[in-house]
């Protein structure tokens, strides 16, 4: 389903200038407090920001994809309208998640604080911190298998071949160009349809004082000779008449012939239609099952053995090696090539793999406490490296807190 065209002069304006949010998001990550005590209400403002970015790329993908350009103007590929519906709703929940695991943390912190006052006892204590923990991790899980359905349902619309679109981002400067390119269009069809109205009056209207004039002279003459005339004169005039008819028809089918043409020539829905399902269809099926519910095998594992367990670390690797090993069968087993969007896809997954590195328990046994310490505290001798050594610090130990922020899903 391709997005209507935009109508609202103010959606044009936002379409056309929507890369300057991109100014604003950034100004939002580097806000006072952003991972302190405003972290919450930061996070909002960004997750408010990220959807209504997204909002804007969904409308612009459907304007290039209207007009049958399926490619922005950096190279990249604008998923297909069997992609957009599902993969706007997959953007808008990771746009949401880490705001809700942050408002389930803080929530669970103040809940803390208010009944460990209340409560002497150190076992009311550690239920209630259970209690809290607990509710972070349904929300996180839900959130975690809300993406897999997603995904899961856009696997199914796309016949089993790769997931390779996961964002519909459009530079505003494409928009601008196509919404003047089509103005300029209506405007020149504008310009030659009251043309032909024009000259279609002109043409009745000299009609009408054709008939006029040979009434006032057939008026003059004798009978016998304004008989003959006024037949002849009949007979001329319905020439006229039809000759200018055809004329005006065959300008307006010409008119109605290019307004065919232009609908056909933004039809789009032909050239991408769901591709049949590719000739290693069981693996790469079986890849991509696993590429999908990765990050709940992950969740589900952290959850039940807990933070400093290997088990969730090493049950997530394997799942993630088992899912590229079965999508590349087909081309290292079966000379099946993979397509561009493909190959590029499958190096992007592999750049993932580094969230690995500062994951717990890998972070604290041979990163945080060890070769990343000796390696900061080093350049923390020199005085002017202390104060971005520090930051540095900071903002990993933030990112390793929160779960969306390494969770590479």
């Amino acid at each position: 389903m391709i997005p209507k065209q935009p109508k609202s002069d103010i959606l044009i304006f936002l379409l056309e200038n929507s890369d300057h949010l991109g100014l604003l998001k950034s100004l939002i990550t580097f806000l006072p407090g952003r991972y302190g005590d405003s972290e919450l209400f930061s996070e909002g403002l960004y997750s408010v920001a990220n959807i209504f970015q997204s909002y804007l790329d969904y409308r612009s993908s459907g304007i290039l994809l209207s007009n049958n350009i399926d490619k922005i103007s950096n190279g990249e590929k604008v998923p297909p309208p069997y992609y957009l519906k599902t993969l706007r709703w997959i953007t808008a929940v990771q746009s949401l998640e880490l705001f809700f695991e942050i408002l389930a943390t803080k929530k669970g912190e103040q809940h803390n604080d208010s009944s460990s006052s209340s409560s002497s006892s150190s076992s009311n204590i550690n239920n209630i911190s259970n209690n809290s923990n607990n509710i972070k991790k349904i929300i996180i899980f839900i959130i975690e298998l809300l993406k897999a359905i997603l995904r899961l349902k856009l696997l199914i619309k796309t016949n089993g071949n790769m997931l390779v679109h996961h964002s519909f981002y459009v530079p505003s400067k494409d928009v601008k160009t196509i919404l003047e390119n089509n103005r300029n269009q209506q405007k020149q069809f504008q310009n030659k349809r009251p043309a032909v109205t024009m000259s279609t009056n002109t043409n009745n209207n000299n009609n009408n004082s054709i008939n006029i004039n040979n009434n006032n002279n057939n008026n003059t003459n004798n009978d016998n000779f304004n008989n003959n005339n006024n037949n002849n004169n009949r007979r001329t005039l319905s020439d006229q008449i039809f000759e200018q008819q055809q004329i005006v028809n065959q300008e307006n089918n010409l008119f109605y012939q290019q307004q065919r043409e232009l609908q056909q020539n933004e039809s789009t829905l032909i050239k991408l239609l769901p591709p049949p399902p590719p000739k290693d269809y069981n693996t790469k099926a079986i890849g991509e099952v696993l590429f999908i519910f990765r990050p709940v095998i992950y969740w589900v594992s952290y959850c039940i053995f807990g933070k400093k367990s290997w088990k969730p670390w090493f049950l997530s690797l394997v799942t993630e090696l088992l899912s590229k090993s079965f999508s590349e069968y087909g081309n290292f087993k079966q000379k099946i090539r993979l397509t561009l969007l493909e190959a590029k896809e499958l190096k992007r997954r592999k750049k993932l793999l580094f969230f690995y590195l500062i994951r717990s328990p890998f972070y604290e046994k041979f990163i945080g406490d060890g070769l990343l310490n000796k390696f900061l505290n080093f350049f923390k001798k020199i005085h002017i490296f202390k104060t971005l050594i520090d930051i540095l610090i900071n903002y990993l130990n933030v990112y390793r807190t929160r779960y969306f922020y390494t969770s590479a899903s």
